[in-house]
């Protein structure tokens, strides 16, 4: 058994035993039920890289990189009589199984509530390509009670967090206040590692890291919003110590802001790591409407890489950047036409590589047009965008044909084209696909989702590269059951 599991089962008895100390009536006639499950299947077709070798004596050039006869490159090392280069081994697949399910019990008393979210994963067929966690069976995503009255809520158990720190997961509790427009929450518990769903010291983080933390991480803090008429202001304080209090795995502030002025909405969002003492992000951005069909966007941005102590990745420096974007919009919704202009640019810092007499480029530019044509129930739609800059350097255009009949179902075409011209992968070459999105609604509760996609690599005659030609599908399967309490009955404010 795993970590993970044993984790969940020593969480899921003691609130199943909280829940049974209600009464029997709490199982039985005073109480509602909501589930609602996602049944996700994908394939996916690749061409692994595979090491091969050729005779040093069929390549033209010198020094340890050469050509071959059909424009590879590829590495010789000395004297050593072979060359090493990689390429395209024979296609694999993937079929990846994902079981999601969200449930929500309540009515054994006033405010009470359990509430789930649990993921199971497996695999279909003998993949012979390997699939991101794919050992994690079994995750238990938030499993916890609820308390929930007119200006207070309490969760127990594993609850999610939010704020402009991101988001993360403890085992633990979350008091939530409010008092007119104010409204504080506070919360403390095992810490988990974002994204992963488990404790610091799992065997997941150390599959994913070399040099995982020894000790799991408890996390406290607090978050806290408030409302002035066309004003919002916020704030959050998070700490993660180790667990024998010895030092600290993270301590970050964020701090957000909005107001509304007229047709103008401007917000700030700023984080920030206490213990290298410097700003990880900051960002500006301003929302203007002209009218019911013209809407401006702008947005300033500072950004450097966080990572949390434990981790070794933050002393090789990582280069930030700072950016601006820009957009401009029409849409006449009487017409059915939309069109969308944006731009931006990104400067980043001193990547201290490259020739003195060649220097690498530190900015990109990127362009980009949108335009949309809605005829009842059909709509078409298309977009381009092309990126400026080394080893970022792209266009990419996509043509999409959707057709929506009112909540039944819907299917749609899409075209796509992808080229990174400086790309180290793609080269000069593009990738071209074609894709089907369609959807069923099987009942009031129950959808068929299915998405699919065949891509293929072209690469010029005169240039020689790995296929990453490809064929991608999901089908999706979501259900529900239950009646449906709302948001505020259900999961609280």
């Amino acid at each position: 058994m795993s970590r993970t599991d044993v984790i969940l089962r020593r969480i899921v008895r003691f609130l199943s035993a909280g829940a049974i100390a209600l009464g029997p009536w709490c199982i039985v006639s005073a109480q509602g039920i909501r589930i609602r499950a996602t049944t996700v299947l994908q394939g996916v077709e690749l061409r692994p890289l595979v090491e091969d070798s050729i005779p040093a004596s069929q390549t033209s050039g010198s020094g340890p990189y050469r050509t071959t006869a059909s424009g590879i490159v590829v590495r010789c090392v000395g004297e050593e009589p072979w060359c090493r280069f990689r390429r395209s081994g024979a296609p694999g697949s993937a079929l990846p199984l994902t079981q999601d399910i969200r449930a929500a019990i309540w009515g054994a008393e006033e405010g009470l509530s359990f509430h789930a979210h649990l993921r199971a994963r497996s695999s279909l067929g003998a993949n012979s390509l390997p699939w991101p966690r794919s050992r994690d069976r079994f995750d238990a995503i938030e499993v916890f009670l609820q308390l929930q009255r007119a200006s207070s809520r309490l969760r127990l158990g594993r609850v999610w967090l939010a704020s402009g720190l991101g988001s993360y997961n403890i085992d633990g509790a979350a008091l939530w206040l409010r008092h007119g427009t104010l409204q504080v929450e506070g919360f403390a518990g095992a810490s988990l590692v974002a994204g992963v769903n488990e404790p610091h010291t799992g065997a997941t983080l150390g599959e994913l890291d070399d040099l995982p933390p020894d000790r799991r991480g408890y996390t406290f803090g607090v978050r806290a919003t408030s409302r002035w008429k066309t004003t919002r202001v916020g704030g959050a304080y998070q700490r993660t110590i180790r667990a024998d209090r010895s030092g600290l795995y993270s301590e970050r502030a964020a701090l957000d802001a909005s107001l509304l002025l007229g047709r103008t909405t401007l917000t700030a969002d700023l984080t920030y790591d206490l213990i290298a003492g410097r700003a990880n992000e900051a960002v500006l951005t301003a929302r203007r409407s002209f009218g019911a069909r013209i809407a401006t966007y702008g947005m300033l941005r500072y950004y450097r890489p966080y990572f949390e102590t434990w981790t070794i990745w933050g002393a090789f420096s990582p280069v930030g950047f700072e950016e601006w974007r820009a957009a401009a919009s029409w849409n006449d919704s009487r017409s059915g036409y939309a069109l969308e202009l944006r731009g931006g640019q990104r400067r980043y810092g001193a990547t201290e590589a490259g020739l003195e007499y060649l220097p690498l480029r530190n900015d990109g530019w990127r362009l980009g047009v949108s335009a949309k044509m809605t005829r009842g129930t059909l709509a078409l739609s298309g977009e381009y965008d092309a990126d400026i800059g080394f080893g970022a350097s792209s266009s990419d255009a996509m043509v999409a044909l959707l057709w929506n009949r009112s909540d039944r179902w819907h299917l749609g075409l899409t075209g796509s084209s992808l080229q990174k011209i400086y790309e180290f992968r793609l080269g000069t070459s593009r990738v071209l696909g074609i894709g089907l999105d369609l959807g069923l609604a099987l009942s009031e509760e129950t959808w068929l989702r299915l998405d699919a996609g065949v891509y293929r690599h072209r690469l010029p005659r005169e240039a020689a590269g790995t296929d990453w030609s490809q064929r991608r599908a999901t089908l999706r399967l979501e259900w529900s059951v239950g009646r449906d309490p709302g948001q505020t009955g259900a999961r609280g404010s």
